[in-house]
């Protein structure tokens, strides 16, 4: 379990002075305050290195729970073969037979080389209103991929992932939780806490490609 929690302090003289498109200056910080910390859940859920030192402790991230389907690209381009490469060994280590949800998840670099990548594998659907294309999906021989951007993912890397078998789990009563912390001199003080973990199940479900090349 990791732990995530940040304070909200505003001062009395803040309070006082009148911002424009502001009616509630401590809500306004609060909902600033929630909305790094679930950046902050997001990055642990895909870089977190487990560890527990004293009363210290981070979850395990996505990248350091896949360990069996990983393939070295060796700086070559992303293509459609490779994603079908993967899917097959997910397929070969039995990880298809029961239910499952993959989704082909990528660095903004890579979705952007994968609008580019084999010509002739791309679907381009005709509308005189607009110019260019987009890659929302990969079909692959073992299902559909819908493709998602991750901007904390490195920009030499995509994953296939099983949404089935992986989640995000709060320890019982300790999802994100404000509490007041009432008047401290001349400072209006809260809290947020919530302290998570990563679900990650049937680890041979999920793959990994690294060192693409990015340029």
């Amino acid at each position: 379990m990791q732990i995530f929690d940040d304070t909200i302090k505003i001062s009395g003289t803040a309070q006082a002075i009148s911002q424009y498109g502001i009616t509630d200056l401590y809500l306004y910080e609060r909902m600033k305050v929630q909305d790094r910390l679930a950046l902050e859940l997001e990055n642990a859920i895909v870089n977190g290195i487990k560890f527990e030192v004293g009363d210290r402790r981070m979850m395990g991230g996505i990248r350091q729970f896949i360990t069996t389907n990983v393939i070295d690209a060796a700086a070559a381009d992303i293509s459609f073969k490779m994603i079908d490469d993967v899917m097959l060994k997910i397929f070969k280590s039995g990880a298809m037979k029961d239910a499952t949800k993959h989704v082909l998840m990528v660095s903004p670099i890579q979705r952007q080389k994968l609008g580019l990548a084999d010509d002739n594998k791309v679907r381009v659907t005709q509308d005189s209103a607009t110019f260019g294309r987009t890659v929302d999906a990969v079909v692959t021989n073992y299902g559909v991929l819908p493709l998602i951007t991750n901007i904390n993912f490195k920009a030499d890397e995509v994953m296939v992932l099983d949404a089935n078998r992986m989640g995000v789990k709060p320890l019982k009563g300790r999802a994100f939780t404000h509490t007041y912390l009432g008047l401290t001199g001349d400072n209006l003080k809260g809290q947020i806490i919530g302290e998570y973990t990563l679900e990650f199940k049937q680890e041979e479900a999920h793959a990994r490609i690294k060192n693409l090349k990015i340029v």
